[in-house]
């Protein structure tokens, strides 16, 4: 089975009512978007890895020249900018609780601090 015959048939199989496997459901949403991000990186790594070996078997770039590049400072900083979009897309949900509770009187924040 090809990779994207096994993805079609795990869309298929994911229809209908999810399975819980933790006691609360939020740990389960957090659980499948964590190892959904999983299986995207692990793709790209293994996207990475074949083009870091083809350029090495091509002789076009060394693993070494890989492993030792440093970016100019406007690439360094794009990949900054890139870094800081994809956290704050990541802790969204979390940022919109935060912002909620800063409007929240103190009864509705110290169950959360574990009061």
């Amino acid at each position: 089975m090809d990779k994207l015959q096994a993805v079609i048939e795990s869309i298929a199989q994911s229809a209908g009512q999810r399975p819980h496997f933790l006691t609360d459901p939020d740990s389960d949403r957090l659980l499948a978007m964590v190892l959904a991000l999983s299986g995207q990186l692990a793709t790209v790594y293994e996207r990475l890895d074949t083009v870091e070996r083809l350029l090495a078997d091509k002789e076009i770039l060394s693993q070494t020249e890989i492993d030792s590049y440093e970016p100019a400072p406007e690439v360094a900083q794009g990949r900054l900018a890139w870094n800081e979009i994809f956290v704050r897309r990541l802790l969204r949900v979390l940022s919109y609780e935060l912002e909620a509770l800063k409007d929240s009187p103190d009864e509705q924040i110290a169950p959360l601090r574990g009061e």
